[in-house]
């Protein structure tokens, strides 16, 4: 199995699925991700108006809401041995 690089799993866009009630990034990589906003700190309340905010940080390496505080990343943490 090929190793996925940072690059590959930045974030290309981001909106919210109020069908669904899920926020949806999509990767770089082609790969989607989705998510309940209750599971991000400081969405559980957020209305669907206010989820519709949802905006990419930088480059794509991570998602970010107006409601919270704590960037929602897009790239797993590096583990350092």
């Amino acid at each position: 199995m090929a190793e996925l690089t940072d690059a590959e799993t930045d974030a290309a866009a981001a909106r919210y699925n109020a069908q669904a009630h899920r926020i949806v990034a999509d990767l770089t990589n082609g790969c989607t991700f989705a998510f309940p906003p209750a599971l991000a700190q400081g969405l559980e309340q957020a209305t669907a108006a206010e989820l519709a905010q949802v905006e990419i940080l930088g480059a794509g390496y991570g998602l970010q809401h107006r409601l919270q505080y704590a960037p929602i990343p897009s790239r797993q943490p590096r583990r350092y041995k």
